[in-house]
């Protein structure tokens, strides 16, 4: 967003030459440098002094719209376009995207896109205003109207990679894949390095099954920016279908610059996967090596889960130690160290560190589910286990496994029969489609003597 709204002040400024005021200047240079609070208040003062001053309502629209105060920054880009001269239909049209984004923020779609047809019809030939627009049909599921304003990007501008790019995610959503690959072709030939187009035809290839396609366009996003989280996270998923060639396509990248820790990190994360744990383990402690100090403790989280899945617990506990050390605010450290210490027997500090991960993260319902289970099961706390997942139940209401526990608990521990049924009850009606694993149903049903 914040790109998006300095795209915006970019190009209306470049179209308004005209001379301004101190405090006008000096809000726009605080603005440039990213000062906000500062740019802020000079065009408070320059509104006060020029009440009358459009630009300096756009600017400060467009903090408070960053800001998120929606309802002060539609009273001032209504100002914005009440002032602007008759005369600048370019900078009239960029006040009416802006607008048109407020609304969209506060869920006011048909004015948002009543706002996107005015400023349209101003400035009828440029391709972003299109865009942003085919978003907005594409996030209400109107495919049709996107597509159309998609085909009237390319129309302007043959060689707009957004809106080839547009063109074959909404095929794909729409499950056109045959479509969908031969646009995304397209452009990939025709920008072979904007990431977005191998992105979305990884995805293509995915859903129809070429798995080894999919692989190498991903990993062909992550090689020209592996800052992309999401490309990234896909990259490690569609592994698991070739983890040998995504090996491959990374020790090509280790042989040509063996300093760099990212593709040891990804290393490590296809070893992790495929249960290749000291191989993990190696490749951590390599990332570990050449990494910033910021990162360690991240990383120590990584190895300590291996070393856990391993069975090398004094090892485990010595990474999660030092990771509490970096990062005190880390929950998943505690989590992980908490499931070691139960596999030690040391159920009272297991359920200290559960609940140090919940102060933390006190909306993540698997923390008490954990803890509970540690509690009933170990302490014999069947008070605490219960409250523990209720409160894990109120929170996620999806999850079969916390019904099953809870079941058992009833049943085996409180004698409470009618309460344990319902809950088996409930675990048949969750887990209804059979998985390669994590099934529960089945031992519902043999709780219900079915």
């Amino acid at each position: 967003m914040k790109k998006s709204i300095l795209l915006f002040f970019a190009i209306i400024f470049t179209v308004i030459c005209n001379a301004q005021s101190f405090d006008f200047d000096q809000g726009v240079k605080a603005f440039k440098e990213d000062d906000y609070e500062k740019a802020l208040n000079y065009f408070n003062s320059e509104l006060n002094n020029n009440p009358k001053n459009s630009l300096a309502y756009f600017y400060r629209a467009i903090i408070n719209k960053f800001n998120e105060s929606n309802a002060s920054a539609l009273t001032d880009i209504n100002n914005s376009i009440k002032n602007f001269s008759g005369k600048n239909k370019t900078s009239l049209a960029y006040a009416y995207r802006l607008r048109g984004d407020i609304y969209v923020s506060i869920e006011s779609y048909n004015k948002a896109l009543d706002d996107y047809a005015t400023a349209i019809k101003l400035v009828p030939d440029d391709a972003d205003f299109y865009i942003d627009r085919a978003q907005i049909y594409t996030d209400l599921e109107d495919y049709t109207k996107a597509e159309l304003d998609y085909r009237q990007v390319l129309k302007i501008d043959e060689g707009n990679v957004q809106g080839w790019a547009g063109l074959g995610r909404n095929y794909l959503t729409l499950e056109n894949y045959t479509e969908a690959e031969k646009i995304l072709n397209k452009l990939v030939k025709l920008s072979p390095e904007y990431l977005g187009g191998y992105y979305y035809r990884s995805l293509v290839f995915y859903e129809i099954k070429k798995y080894d396609e999919a692989n190498n366009d991903i990993f062909k996003c992550i090689f020209l920016d592996d800052s992309d989280k999401q490309a990234r996270d896909l990259f490690i998923s569609f592994s698991k279908e070739n983890p040998l060639l995504a090996l491959s396509n990374i020790n090509t990248q280790i042989a040509l610059n063996p300093q760099k820790d990212f593709w040891y990190f990804m290393k490590a994360q296809i070893e992790e996967n495929r249960n290749f744990i000291s191989n993990a383990i190696e490749n951590y402690s390599k990332v570990m090596e050449l990494t910033d100090i910021s990162n360690k403790s991240l990383l120590l989280q990584y190895r300590g889960d291996c070393y856990a899945e391993a069975g090398n617990y004094d090892k485990a506990i010595a990474d999660y130690n030092e990771a509490a050390t970096l990062d005190s605010n880390n929950a998943y450290v505690y989590n992980g160290r908490a499931e070691v210490k139960h596999l030690m027997g040391n159920y009272e500090g297991s359920v200290a560190d559960y609940t140090k991960a919940i102060s933390i993260e006190p909306a993540d319902y698997f923390f008490y589910y954990a803890r509970g289970w540690v509690k009933e099961k170990f302490l014999k706390d069947y008070k605490g286990g219960l409250e523990d997942y209720n409160q894990a139940i109120s929170i996620n209401k999806e999850y079969p496994y916390l019904y099953l526990n809870r079941g058992k608990l009833y049943k085996e521990d409180l004698k409470d029969l009618e309460k344990a049924k319902l809950d088996f009850e409930k675990v048949i009606t969750l887990d209804s489609i059979v998985k390669a694993n994590s099934n529960c149903k089945q031992y519902a049903l043999f709780y219900l003597d079915r």
